[in-house]
């Protein structure tokens, strides 16, 4: 199964240029193919791209790249590479092309190179082990990049985890703020299971009130426990009910009982008033009769069951005014303090109703004890009073119980104001202990996923490195620099048509030399273009590589070369790279574009990539931000920018293209050159002496105003370069909309038949 490419740059940000270039935007960039070719002009991005490559190669982001910047690229397999995950993936198999290789492995000043290792074919039996070795390596790797995505992955999923679960108990205990990831991990570290720990969900509730409170309740009075020996104030006052005076000596008094009171009252006012007749009846009232009636009254014994009676009377009223006084002091659970609300509705449960039925008891025998106020010989019966105290109605113990846990309670509540903040720290503790206790499974299966994931991936980069080490040693007794030079040499004396600059071989690298001495002053571009490009094109296949295994990246190979040295500079280019798995040139000069151009077109059939690095700065924005497109139709159709240039000076007097407004002035001016160079093809004339000249000549036809807009864009734009957006114009936008429309006016005047069929092309 042959290897992945790169297909898609699916995202860059914060890289230069490149503020929020991002997949699925309307200028995504297209799917790179075998062959690609990116053209943009100095300053669009091809620097950062190269660079974004660079770190595929180095196996690790490249350090000149901006640091808060990050990149996405997708895989030809539908894999992705993030700047944010292991970026070794691709280590060996791609290689780039850029000012940063030529600084790093050519040294003008001291006229030095780097050593490009080979390694011999006729050590057969090392090259073998070799080969197995980088295929362990490979292995390796691949193992260790899975190990590390699954390390990573737990790693993701542990500190979210504990993250959240930080949050979620720091908003529970009050300490939202304070409770974070390393305070959970610090607890988890000396946390104790017990049973204990974990809480009924009232009693969490009960702990979370308390933490909620800004103060304390208010202390509360205990209970009176007076009106508590119930039961046996009933059997008194049932005794009473009960008791009657056996022997009475008149008939009368035995018939009607209930006369006793009435008639020990009437005879004790007779006696005081020494009256000898009845006031009631009018008889005599003799001292036998009034003896009869004392003897049958018993005075001793009706005083002593009177005073009883009385006495029962009073502690009957005041059992039924303690339960009152109970039932209307008994607090609400709103007035316990929140961690003993739970202890205190256990302790009152059933409490409060028995109030009511003290004092319906209470009440009742207050009724009946009223009866026997009245007749007090006559016996009263009782039965519903026994039935209403038969357990489960009333217990005595039971009520007791019940009151004296209520005010133990009560105790605790006062005790919490007494020392509310220690109460609502106890209250933090129990329930941090009971989250703790909730979580810990959850938490030490993610911290063993975690563990395990990071002794594996130790495992698989040590596994690496120890492979990585016996390639090395393997590697030394095969590498060969020195026929590297040779190769190089070849390639320069081909390339200049001369064999006066080259190579020769030192202990760690090259000299290089002019006619076989050291290089002694600067060199030309040219010169320096030709050993880059021939040092980097030699370094393809050392270390063993394949170059139908390798992904290359060729950033602006070519600067001020002559038009034979371009040509030969990308034919080199094109007959060394066609081989190679996956090809990406990136070029700012039209020439070589063009000539790339060519060489896709011919290309088989969906193999080729022709993209674009368009850069645009919109209306309001103090920034340019670039993207890769597909290049435009007017560049790919013609070898001139000429077409493209009048499409956007076209579009931007229409009103539209305003986001190229920044490009304008140089657009502009390089159109003028192109149309005065065939309109007046005479040399050692400037641009403002032909724009002069060709204005007198059609002085009825020219707007004064356009020519003058051309000439303030000509002294504007006069050291500017269309391949440079690195610099900003001094025009404004009002005066290049007046330039622009000028200089339509001027080249519509001077060449209609021109200017019809350019807006035919550019419409």
């Amino acid at each position: 199964m042959s290897q992945p490419i790169l297909s898609q740059i699916t995202s860059l940000r914060r890289l230069g240029v490149f503020h929020d270039y991002r997949e699925g935007t309307p200028s995504s960039c297209s799917e790179f193919r075998r062959y690609n070719l990116i053209y943009g002009f100095n300053g669009a991005g091809k620097t950062i791209i190269s660079r974004v490559f660079s770190s595929l190669e180095n196996g690790g982001p490249d350090p000149r790249l901006p640091k808060e910047g990050s990149f996405e690229i997708k895989m030809s397999d539908e894999s992705r590479v993030r700047s944010s995950g292991p970026l070794n993936e691709l280590k060996g198999r791609i290689i780039v092309f850029n000012t940063d290789f030529i600084e790093k492995n050519i040294l003008w000043e001291e006229g030095t190179a780097n050593p490009i290792f080979y390694i011999g074919k006729e050590q057969a039996e090392l090259r073998i082990k070799l080969e197995r070795e980088e295929a362990e390596i490979k292995s390796n790797a691949s193992k260790r990049n899975a190990a590390e995505l699954t390390h990573d992955g737990n790693k993701k999923d542990f500190d979210t985890y504990k993250t959240e679960a930080a949050r979620r108990i720091g908003e529970k205990i009050g300490e939202a703020r304070n409770y974070l990831a390393p305070k959970l991990e610090k607890d988890y570290e000396s946390y104790q299971e017990n049973p204990q720990h974990k809480l009924e969900e009232n009693e969490v509730k009960d702990l979370e009130s308390v933490i909620r409170q800004d103060e304390p309740l208010a202390k509360l009075q205990p209970l009176n426990s007076d009106p508590v020996s119930l039961a046996s104030l009933v059997e008194d006052v049932k005794k009473v009910l009960g008791t009657a005076f056996e022997k009475i000596e008149i008939e009368e008094l035995r018939v009607h009982k209930a006369m006793m009171t009435w008639v020990r009252k009437g005879l004790h006012y007779h006696q005081e008033k020494n009256l000898s007749e009845c006031l009631l009846c009018g008889n005599e009232l003799s001292e036998e009769r009034v003896g009869e009636l004392l003897k049958s009254i018993d005075e001793e014994r009706f005083n002593e069951l009177t005073d009883n009676i009385r006495g029962l009377a009073a502690k009957t009223e005041n059992a039924k005014e303690g339960f009152l006084e109970l039932s209307k002091d008994f607090p609400s659970s709103n007035d316990i303090s929140k961690e003993h609300s739970s202890e205190f509705a256990e302790a009152a449960e059933g409490l409060k109703p028995l109030f009511d039925i003290g004092k319906e008891i209470a009440e009742m025998m207050e009724v009946l004890l009223a009866e026997k106020t009245k007749a007090p010989n006559m016996r009263i019966e009782s039965a519903k009073l026994t039935e209403r105290i038969k357990e489960p109605a009333w217990d005595d113990k039971a009520f007791v119980d019940k009151l004296e846990a209520v005010n133990r309670t009560i105790e605790n509540h006062n005790a919490s104001h007494d020392e509310f903040e220690e109460s609502q720290k106890k209250a933090r503790r129990k329930l941090k202990l009971h989250y703790l206790a909730s979580h810990k499974q959850e938490y030490d299966e993610k911290k063993r996923k975690f563990s395990v994931s990071k002794s594996e991936l130790k495992t698989a980069k040590e596994d690496l490195e120890t492979s990585e080490k016996k390639r090395d040693a393997t590697l030394g007794k095969v590498r060969r620099h020195g026929p590297a030079a040779e190769k190089i040499n070849e390639l320069i004396s081909r390339y200049l048509g001369h064999r006066e600059l080259k190579l020769s071989t030192l202990k760690d690298g090259y000299r290089l030399l002019r006619r076989g001495e050291p290089v002694g002053g600067p060199m030309s571009e040219g010169e320096k273009t030709a050993l880059a490009l021939c040092y980097f094109l030699s370094t393809l296949e050392s270390e063993g590589r394949k170059l139908d295994e390798l992904i290359v990246v060729v950033d602006d190979p070519v600067s001020s070369l002559d038009t034979r040295a371009l040509n030969y500079a990308f034919n080199l280019i094109r007959a060394t790279l066609s081989g190679a798995m996956q090809v990406i040139i990136m070029t700012h000069n039209l020439d070589f574009m063009n000539e790339a151009k060519k060489w896709l077109k011919r290309s088989g059939k969906g193999e080729s990539a022709l993209l674009f690095l368009d850069v645009k700065q919109g209306k309001g924005e103090d920034f340019r931000h670039s993207s890769i497109v597909d290049l435009p139709r007017h560049l790919k159709d013609y070898e001139s920018e000429y077409h493209y240039l009048f499409h956007l000076v076209l579009k931007f007097v229409e009103g539209q293209k305003e986001e190229y407004s920044y490009l304008m002035p140089n657009a502009l001016r390089k159109v003028l050159e192109i149309f005065l160079a065939f309109k007046r093809p005479e040399t050692g004339k400037s641009f403002a002496a032909k724009i002069r000249k060709l204005a007198e000549e059609n002085k009825q036809l020219l707007d004064e105003v356009g020519i003058q807009a051309l000439e303030r864009l000509v002294q504007s734009e006069s050291h500017s370069d269309l391949d440079d957006l690195t610099g900003h114009s001094s025009m404004t936008v009002e005066e290049t909309r007046d330039a622009a429309t000028g200089l339509l006016g001027f080249i519509e005047t001077l060449d209609k038949s021109h200017y019809n069929e350019m807006q035919k092309i550019c419409a």
